[in-house]
C-alpha cells in the first residue's frame, strides 16, 4: 500500500479570535494573507509511525502541511491508499488546541479521493464519535502500537491502545527523520532568535507520573517510559551529523526526573557540542543536574512555576512550593543556562486577586521570561471535574466542539472568584514580551479591572499595544 502519514494545516482562519489556548508553544506570525500562522515543530510519532509502516513494506510518505500551510483543498490524496492524520502533534498532546475542524477536512477530502482514513490523537481519544462519522479507523491513545492493526484492510472502527501497556520507545524502530523536510525548521523560534539553523527534534521519554490538576494526559500513561541513554545519542547524533541540525528541542513533558537518566543523557550529549532545549519540573533540579545539562549544551530550560503561591501550588497538586521553584532557577542561573523560561498559569483554582498579585510580585524577581496562558480546562482533568462540580460544566457533553466551546466560555473561572468578564480582558492578548519586568505593567493591570470593564473595545487594544503585549495566547 501506498500511505500518507499528514500532520495538518491548523490554520486561525476561522478561529483566532475565538482561541484560548495556542497548540504550540513558540509565538504566532503573522504570514500572507492576513492568517495567523503559529510556527511549529514536526510531531514525533508520526516519523515513528513512518518507520513502523515501512518495516511493514509499505510504501511511505510524511506531509507536514501546517509547516508548509497547506488546506487540504490544495492537496492531492488521490495517489495514495491511506491517509493518517492526527489531531493534534506530540508535544501537544497535554495542550492541544481547541478546535478539530483542521482534522476533520482532512480526512474528508481525503475520503472524497478514495483513500482509507486513519485518525488519532488527544481529541479523537476522548471523542471517538465525531471522529467515526468521517473516518475508518479511530485510534485511542498512542498510536505506533496498533498502527499495524489499524491498516488491515478489513478492519474499520475503533481501537483502543492499552494504557496499562504504554509504548516500549527503545522497541520502537529508528525515526524517519529522512521523511523530514529540515529546512522548513528553524531554531530561532524556539531559541528566542538567539540560535539559527535547522532544527532537530527528539524525545528520550514519554509520559509522566504526576496529576497536576490541569494537565490533559490522556495520550499518555502516568508510568514514565525512557529510551536508553545511547538511543538517545544515537538519535541526537543523527539529527546533527546527517541532517546538519543546529540545535536541538527535547520533547520530554520533564526532562529530568530520574537523575541517574539525565546525567547519564549529559555526558553522552556532551559529545555532540550542540545547543539543546529541555522541559522540568522545578522539584527535579539539584546541583548535579544543572551542571550537568549546562555543561552538556542545555541553552534553554522551561520550567512549570505555575504560580509562586504556595496555596494556589497546594491546591493543584504541584507537589512543591515557592522555596523550590526559587532553588531551581537559581540553580539554573548559577551555572549558566542561558534562557530559563517559566510557565505561570493565570486563573488556577485557589487564585484570588491577592495571590496573583503576589506571585507576580514574587515571580519578577526570579529573572526568567514568563508565558502565562489562562487556565483552560480540558476534558477528564480535574480542574473539569471541578467545573462539572461548580455546575460551570455539563455532566454530560459528549462531543470534543461542545467541549471545546465550554472551556472557552469557563477558562479561568473554575474554583476562584474570577468572573468571565475579567477573564475575558485577558483573552484578548497576554503575552508578556520575552521580559519579567513586563510584569510590572501587570500589577498595574490588574487595578483597572473594573474601569477597563467599562471602556469601549478600540481603546482597550489602543491600551494593550502600548504595554507591547503580543497577539494571542501562548501554552503551558
Amino acid at each position: 500500500m501506498n500511505i500518507l502519514v499528514i500532520n495538518p494545516y491548523r490554520s486561525y482562519r476561522k478561529y483566532a479570535k475565538k482561541l484560548i489556548r495556542v497548540a504550540d508553544l513558540t509565538q504566532l506570525n503573522e504570514r500572507e494573507g492576513g492568517r495567523l500562522y503559529e510556527q511549529g515543530t514536526f510531531p514525533l510519532e508520526s516519523l515513528y509511525i513512518c518507520s513502523i509502516i515501512r518495516e511493514s513494506g509499505h510504501q511511505v510518505d510524511f506531509l507536514d502541511a501546517h509547516q508548509k500551510q497547506l488546506l487540504p483543498e490544495y492537496c492531492d490524496f488521490s495517489k495514495f491508499d491511506v491517509v493518517i492524520s492526527n489531531t493534534a502533534p506530540y508535544g501537544k498532546w497535554r495542550c492541544p488546541q481547541l478546535m478539530i475542524d483542521h482534522t476533520l477536512d482532512v480526512i474528508t477530502t481525503a475520503k472524497r479521493q478514495g483513500c482509507k482514513t486513519i485518525v488519532y490523537g488527544p481529541q479523537a481519544t476522548v471523542d471517538h464519535e465525531t471522529f467515526l462519522k468521517t473516518s475508518d479507523v479511530v485510534i485511542q491513545g498512542e498510536p505506533e502500537g496498533v498502527i499495524g492493526e489499524a491498516l488491515n484492510n478489513s478492519f474499520s472502527g475503533l481501537i483502543k491502545a492499552d494504557s496499562n501497556r504504554p509504548v516500549d520507545l527503545d522497541s520502537l524502530p529508528f525515526p524517519a527523520y529522512d521523511l523530514v523536510e529540515f529546512d522548513l525548521y528553524d531554531s530561532a523560534p524556539i531559541f528566542s532568535k538567539k540560535l539559527k539553523g535547522r532544527l532537530g527534534v527528539l524525545h528520550g521519554s514519554r509520559g509522566c507520573p504526576y496529576s497536576c490538576s490541569f494537565c490533559f494526559k490522556v495520550m499518555v500513561s502516568s508510568k514514565l517510559k525512557r529510551h536508553s541513554p545511547k538511543q538517545v545519542f544515537n538519535i541526537a547524533k543523527t539529527l546533527i551529523r546527517t541532517y546538519g541540525c543546529k540545535a536541538l528541542e527535547f520533547m520530554d513533558l520533564s526532562f529530568t526526573i530520574d537523575k541517574n537518566w539525565t546525567i547519564e543523557v549529559c555526558n553522552y550529549l556532551k559529545e555532540l557540542n550542540t545547543n539543546y532545549a529541555v522541559m522540568s519540573r522545578c522539584d527535579s533540579i539539584d546541583f548535579d543536574i544543572a551542571t550537568a545539562l549546562s555543561n552538556s549544551g542545555c541553552y534553554k530550560i522551561d520550567l512549570g512555576i505555575e504560580s509562586a503561591n504556595d496555596s494556589v501550588l497546594k491546591i493543584n497538586n504541584k507537589l512543591y512550593f515557592w522555596d523550590t521553584i526559587k532553588n531551581a532557577v537559581s540553580l539554573c542561573r548559577s551555572v549558566k543556562i542561558p534562557n530559563i523560561q517559566g510557565f505561570q498559569v493565570l486563573f488556577l483554582p485557589g487564585e484570588t486577586r491577592e495571590t496573583l498579585k503576589d506571585s507576580i510580585e514574587k515571580i519578577k524577581g526570579l529573572g526568567c521570561v514568563l508565558f502565562l496562558p489562562v487556565c483552560t480546562p480540558y476534558p477528564q482533568t480535574e480542574i473539569w471535574q471541578e467545573g462539572i462540580r461548580e455546575g460551570k460544566i455539563p455532566p454530560n457533553l459528549r462531543s470534543w466542539q461542545e467541549m471545546g466551546n465550554t472551556a472557552i466560555q469557563v477558562a479561568g473561572t473554575i474554583g476562584n472568584e474570577f468572573k468571565k468578564e475579567e477573564v475575558a480582558i485577558l483573552r484578548e492578548k497576554i503575552i508578556i514580551d520575552n521580559s519579567i519586568m513586563l510584569s510590572l505593567n501587570y500589577i498595574k493591570f490588574f487595578g483597572l479591572f473594573s474601569f477597563i470593564n467599562k471602556i469601549k473595545r478600540s481603546f482597550i487594544k489602543k491600551l494593550f499595544s502600548k504595554l507591547k503585549l503580543s497577539h494571542g495566547y501562548s501554552n503551558k
